[in-house]
């Protein structure tokens, strides 16, 4: 190919590139002022778009935003030094309760959490993967459980009671936020879970919330206000069904090598 050809390429390619950006160019101002901006083109000025014309006519530069009622810059934390540094402590300490360690290191988890400050009865049982937010605001009776991957974010109290099951992949959460303040505060509520209750795998415990004795919580409810004792409760939001029935059995003296429980 010769000189004189391949300057003619890039020519045409060149001129391919310009109407094609012409063409987007023409798209984008299409709305915001392209009369205006082609006027500004020919005398050689550039045209001024404030960011109302980019929005749509919005306030404050981003779609949709309108005054400032939410001012997360005041945000206050009432959390004392001595409570952040031992928060940051514990963080040191979780490679025993990552996902998919051995379900041995159960004893372990425990010692690591009664060094804390949580109170735990014997014969309890903590899951791989469970997250204690803060080991002193935890109490459980003797043998209670926590399944695996289940987060207890207790910045308020959390009492669990004797012969209690929270199964895995549950949110225990006793804080939220103040949305009607404008600094949107964490608030904090205490929750209990009374003796022999039984929560099963997914649910969302809410804050202020007292599950009562011997209920029974379904797979994936959201528990948003205390539920009765001895009763059947699921759904989102939970509420209660039925009542639990524990049929007698025949004790045989035997005992399950695993849990101790008496089969």
């Amino acid at each position: 190919m010769g000189s004189d050809d391949r300057r003619a390429l890039c020519e045409t390619n060149f001129s391919y590139r310009n109407s094609c950006f012409s063409a987007i160019i023409d798209e984008v101002m299409q709305g915001i002022g392209k009369s205006r901006w082609e006027s500004g083109l020919s005398s050689g000025v550039k045209p001024k778009i404030d960011d109302a014309e980019l929005t749509g006519g919005l306030s404050g530069g981003l779609p949709g935003e309108g005054p400032l009622r939410i001012d997360l810059s005041k945000v206050m934390s009432d959390t004392p030094l001595k409570v952040k540094l031992l928060r940051g402590l514990w963080s040191l300490f979780q490679l025993p309760f990552l996902p998919h360690t051995p379900k041995g290191l159960s004893p372990l988890r425990i010692a690591l959490l009664r060094l804390f400050g949580a109170k735990i009865g014997p014969a309890c049982n903590i899951g791989a993967g469970v997250k204690v937010w803060v080991p002193w605001n935890l109490t459980m009776g003797e043998q209670s459980a926590i399944g695996f991957n289940t987060e207890i974010y207790n910045f308020a109290p959390v009492v669990i009671g004797r012969h209690v099951v929270v199964s895995q992949h549950n949110y225990v959460c006793t804080s939220t936020h103040d949305y009607t303040h404008p600094h949107f505060p964490l608030v904090s509520m205490p929750i209990h879970i009374q003796s022999q209750a039984w929560v099963a795998s997914g649910c969302l415990i809410s804050p202020g919330v007292t599950i009562g004795e011997g209920a029974v919580i379904g797979a994936r409810s959201l528990v948003t206000r205390s539920m009765p004792v001895w009763m059947v409760c699921a759904g989102s939001p939970c509420k209660p069904l039925k009542a639990r029935v524990v049929r007698e059995i025949e004790e045989t003296g035997t005992k399950d090598r695993g849990t101790g429980i008496r089969e």
